[in-house]
């Protein structure tokens, strides 16, 4: 297993159990037009290189009898090697041996191993049997198949490949010369008998037949004739194609020949006739056959020759005639392993190790006896997942009702599991993972498998789905999904697509095989990801891996005997129904030549905002709740012209009395800067602008402009997003008929805006079925998962959009009262979706910006005004006018100027409140009893000829010198407007050096609560941002009316005097009921 755990059990990686093959390079990048030679044997090209001359066109493997063999997997073939041994050991007797298989199922590969076992094996078998390597392959030909070398050192080959003939040769002259040559060759057989073979070729067939006959006879010995034929029927097919007299006879005499001199020879001497053709070919040649009559009339010859095939055919099956088995996956599995993998140790027994430690973890997630059951199928396929094997099956099948129509089987077992095996071999797996899943194939390695307008189909839908894991946030997530995908596709892989559609309409109706042939089980994903990942990431992620896939717009998951399956769609995909109706909305947004028409993006975005939803009507609500500041939206262009008299038209909308954020709609500013040729910076000119107009404007420091950034390519992101929602709307709509009348034809309108429908239509009527009836019977199957996509996509597009459109109000222009000038700075609105609707985002949207502009201006409510009123105003004045309190006096200020001072912005008094209402509430509450400056005082208002005072009396004179005050370690405060105050402690002035931490708990009314434990103030500001306190202070302030529950919990670092602790407490105006010492 890859990962620690791995390492603990010391179970191999593959880098340490084993090595590709050289095949695994020749093979993986190899067209299927150069499989013939390099990836399968050619029976012609063996010829040429054995008794021709040597070409590179075949591959060393298939031309060394010794290779051969010992990457030959010989079990398939067996059988029949036995009854071709027995055969030509025999006295006589004629067999034949008929290999009509597809393409890629060991036809010439069969061919090929009797011609090495015929002529060049016996040579060079001494050698063979002293190799450890080739133990397997010597005991299963000489007990198993009854090979014998003597039998062999005397039979005389005629092998013959019709499609690869050496040095243009004609098909029945070259039958002889390929025959002496081998004899020359490999035989110990006197000259004369060379030339007299030679020279047949000058004879008409039948005399050939009964000399070559009457020769063998002669000599008194029993020779056994081995004929080897290799494509038969295609060569037959082409050469009528071509239409060439002189190969059309030559193919004439060859069959002639063949066909007497078997029944010539056979009472004699054994003579064994295996000929292949590919069963396309046969296909191709019956349809010929069809024809003779027409060309006896039209073109003699051709129907002589097809007489004469038809003949051979029917003369050569009057023998004993024996087929090659099929092969089974297990096989398949094992030529694999044979030619593509090298074990640096044992295989079993490294197998047995990995398979063990394998099923411990398998058992996590299934039964006993599956768990079993993997470990054995894990025996049989290891390096490879044991899922390896529906892979090979798949392969397997035959191209007549198989998933894969031009699969050419074996051939393309090796080629794509060679792409497989080098691709893990050059990634981090070859070093971290124990075995070989599926994982790493793509679309690219198994689209030649299929036809061109599947290929397509399919590649599409592949990419869609590949494409909606990117969307996965969580990495290690991401990446399980997306070694899953490749094992739900390979397996729904298929030109079949009614078997597809019959899975979707009707699971419960079909065979479980044909379930388990195209559906992917969570089983099927354990056993092809167990060996492949870290354990870790399995037991963290599988099942959210595998229900986001399973929520993929190209999977469908089908239910059969209670067990689900997933499957990859070829059907309608719900993304693109969706998009299609999107695409359609935003194709009013481009010109035929593909220019963006991005004033037309400003009026849709606009229309979005105002038109349907009434953006500036929701900032208008907003605005009248209680404590909030006055929100406005206004337009760039009002934001900066001027009326008649030259004086600023955005000071109209400045409240007097409360704190105003005026806010600049996003598709104005949009506007401005399409239409701006050059780069500019709104923000900064609306900041000049308001700067040059600081005179006009009474209350500086009561207002802020909120400028949102609009690019294009974010114009572009909210249209696009806003045109999802809409289209999944309408994708919802069109299923969801009332009016029974409009059901069928909304359904369909619906289905012909998938891809795949123009390409279902041919297909779904050559089954003769009514094509609409099945498509509305589909629409019905799979209308939950278009619903359950179309409600993703719109969480996903509204998600998406309000951050986007959120994070563009990231601007803000406010009064600096420390500089004297108006200020541009940076903004962050947070927000909270509970409700993924526009309607509810709206109508929060300007209480998100309204929030985020009081925390970066830092607006004050009451108890912060009140905090800060007795910092800067009270305590210094108090400490000035010590004396004059001692002696009695009372001491008075204006609160008028302090009104007026905070609202048009003083530095040394920094309180920008949210409204004159809130100033005179703080002003209110500061009134009573106090300890200001370390004295007593009583604080009350007072008011001399119409001008209001916060007048201030000693309360008493100071009280004797304490005792020694007992120590405190910390401070409980409760309440929120006592908490709201308490937090002054925490400045450096007051106990900050003496802070170890504080614990801070909210709750408010609607049981919404917040903590913090045991924060530095050092995590403050991490937590909160720059100035923690005076920022917490005002959020705390924006929401103390919904707070029910308030404490603040201040650890100090080292004991302090209590009277004095709880002096400082009392001095900021923290009462006395609200706060404990310990």
């Amino acid at each position: 297993m890859p990962g620690e755990k791995m390492a603990e059990e010391k179970v191999p990686v593959l880098r340490d159990a084993i090595e590709p093959s050289d095949l695994v390079f020749a093979y993986k990048d190899l067209d299927v037009r150069n499989y013939v030679g390099r990836l399968a044997p050619s029976l012609g090209l063996l010829i040429i290189h054995k008794l021709y001359e040597p070409t590179a066109a075949i591959s060393k493997e298939f031309v060394d009898c010794e290779l051969f063999l010992g990457m030959t997997e010989l079990s398939p073939f067996i059988e029949a090697l036995k009854i071709v041994n027995k055969t030509l050991q025999a006295s006589s007797g004629a067999v034949t041996i008929s290999l009509t298989h597809e393409m890629g199922f060991g036809k010439t590969h069969f061919e090929t191993l009797l011609f090495h076992l015929y002529t060049e094996v016996p040579k060079r078998w001494k050698n063979i049997t002293s190799k450890p390597v080739l133990e397997d392959a010597v005991q299963k030909l000489t007990e198993e198949s009854l090979y014998k070398l003597d039998v062999a050192n005397k039979t005389f080959v005629l092998p013959l490949d019709l499609k690869t003939i050496p040095q243009l040769i004609d098909p029945y002259d070259a039958l002889f010369e390929n025959c002496a040559r081998i004899i020359e060759e490999y035989k110990e057989a006197e000259k004369e008998v060379v030339e007299f073979i030679r020279k047949l070729k000058n004879v008409k067939p039948e005399r050939a037949a009964i000399d070559l006959a009457r020769f063998i006879k002669k000599t008194g010995i029993t020779t056994p004739f081995l004929i080897l034929l290799d494509e038969v029927y295609a060569r037959v097919f082409e050469t009528v194609e071509g239409g060439d007299r002189r190969q059309i006879q030559s193919l004439i005499n060859l069959m002639i020949f063949l066909t007497s001199f078997i029944d010539a020879i056979k009472e004699h001497s054994p003579v064994v006739l295996v000929y292949a053709s590919a069963q396309q070919d046969i296909n191709r040649w019956e349809d010929l056959a069809k024809l003779k009559e027409y060309f006896a009339k039209q073109d003699p010859i051709v129907a002589n020759l097809i007489l004469t095939v038809e003949h051979f055919k029917e003369r050569t099956s009057r023998k004993e005639v024996v087929s090659v088995r099929h092969m089974t996956k297990d096989e398949a599995v094992d030529v694999v392993l044979k030619r593509l993998i090298q074990y640096k140790a044992d295989r079993g027994k490294i197998s047995k190790r990995v398979a063990s430690v394998c099923r411990n973890v398998v058992k996590e997630y299934t039964t006993e006896h599956v768990a079993e059951m993997y470990y054995n199928l894990l025996l049989k396929t290891y390096p490879f997942v044991p899922t390896y094997r529906y892979f090979a099956e798949k392969l397997l099948t035959p191209t007549v009702g198989g998933d894969l129509p031009k699969t050419q089987h074996v051939r393309d077992l090796l080629r794509v599991t060679s792409s497989l095996i080098a691709k893990v071999y050059e990634s981090e797996d070859w070093n971290n993972a124990s075995l070989i899943g599926l994982s790493h194939l793509t679309h690219d390695d198994v689209n030649h498998l299929l036809e061109e307008k599947y290929s397509m189909e399919w590649g599409r839908l592949y990419a869609r789905c590949r494409d909606s894991l990117t969307e996965i946030k969580d990495a290690d997530c991401r990446g399980l999904a997306e070694k899953m995908l490749p094992i739900v596709y390979v397996k729904s892989l298929t030109t079949n697509i009614s078997k597809l559609l019959d899975m979707i309409r009707t699971p419960e109706m079909l065979p479980r095989e044909e379930i388990v042939a195209r559906g992917t089980s969570i089983d099927d994903i354990i056993f092809s990801l167990v060996g492949t990942v870290s354990t870790e990431l399995l037991k963290s992620k599988l099942h959210e891996a595998y229900n986001r896939l399973a929520k993929s717009p190209s999977i469908i998951d089908v239910e059969h005997e209670r067990k689900k399956y997933l499957l990859m769609s070829f059907v309608f995909n719900p993304m693109e129904l969706i998009e299609s109706f999107k695409n359609e909305e935003m194709a009013r947004f481009r010109t035929p030549e593909g220019t963006v028409k991005y004033q037309e993006m400003v009026e849709y975005f606009r229309n979005q905002l105002e038109a349907d939803y009434n953006i500036t009507g929701k900032f208008a609500e907003k605005s009248e709740e209680a404590g909030r500041p006055k929100l406005v939206l206004i337009n760039y262009d009002t934001m900066i012209s001027v009326d008649e008299r030259g004086r600023p038209r955005f000071v109209n909308y400045l409240d007097r009395d409360r704190f105003t954020i005026l806010v600049l709609t996003p598709w104005s500013v949009a506007r401005r800067l399409i239409e701006s040729k050059e780069p500019i910076d709104l923000v900064e000119k609306i900041r000049e602008i308001i700067q040059k107009f600081k005179g006009d404007i009474q209350y500086p420091n009561m207002f802020a402009i909120v400028v949102p950034s609009i690019e294009k390519g974010l114009l572009q992101r909210l249209c696009n997003r806003i045109a999802e929602v809409n289209a999944a709307k309408k994708v919802v709509s069109h299923l969801r008929v009332e009016k029974v009348e409009e059901y069928r034809k909304k359904r369909l309108e619906l289905a012909r805006r998938a891809p795949t429908y123009q390409t279902l239509i041919p297909l779904l009527k050559e089954r003769e079925e009514r094509f609409e009836d099945i498509i509305l019977e589909v629409m019905d199957a799979l209308q939950k998962k278009i619903e359950d996509y179309a409600k993703n996509i719109t969480n996903t597009a509204v998600q998406d959009y309000i951050t986007e459109l959120v994070g563009s109000f990231k601007n803000i222009i406010y009064f600096d009262v420390n500089k004297n000038v108006f200020v541009k700075d940076a903004m962050r609105v947070r927000y909270e979706l509970r409700d993924n609707k526009f309607e509810k985002i709206y109508g929060e949207l300007p209480a998100w910006i309204a929030d985020a502009t009081i925390s970066k201006c830092g607006v004050d409510k009451r108890d912060s005004i009140i905090s800060k009123l007795i910092s800067y105003i009270m305590d210094p004045y108090v400490e000035k006018h010590k004396e004059d309190l001692v002696k009695g006096k009372r001491i008075l200020i204006k609160v008028r100027p302090l009104v007026e001072a905070a609202m048009r912005g003083w530095k040394d008094l920094p309180i920008r409140p949210l409204s004159r209402k809130e100033m005179e509430s703080a002003l209110t509450g500061i009134m009573g009893p106090r300890l200001i400056a370390g004295m007593n005082v009583k604080v009350f208002l007072l008011t001399r000829n119409g001008e209001r005072f916060m007048a201030i009396e000693l309360m008493e004179k100071p009280p004797p010198p304490p005792p020694p005050p007992p120590q405190v370690n910390a401070i409980k405060i409760w309440e929120i407007g006592n908490v709201i105050i308490g937090m002054e402690l925490l400045r450096k002035d007051k106990l900050g050096d003496n802070v170890k931490y504080i614990d801070i708990s909210i709750e408010t009314i609607d049981e919404c609560s917040f903590r913090i434990t045991k924060a530095s103030l050092e995590d403050l500001e991490w937590i909160i941002g720059e100035d923690p306190i005076n920022a917490f202070i005002s959020r705390l302030s924006s929401i103390s009316p919904l707070v029910k529950f308030a404490r603040l919990h201040i650890k100090l670092s080292t004991p302090m005097e209590k009277q004095k602790v709880e002096k400082t407490i009392i001095s900021l105006g923290v009462s006395e009921d609200n706060f404990s010492t310990e």
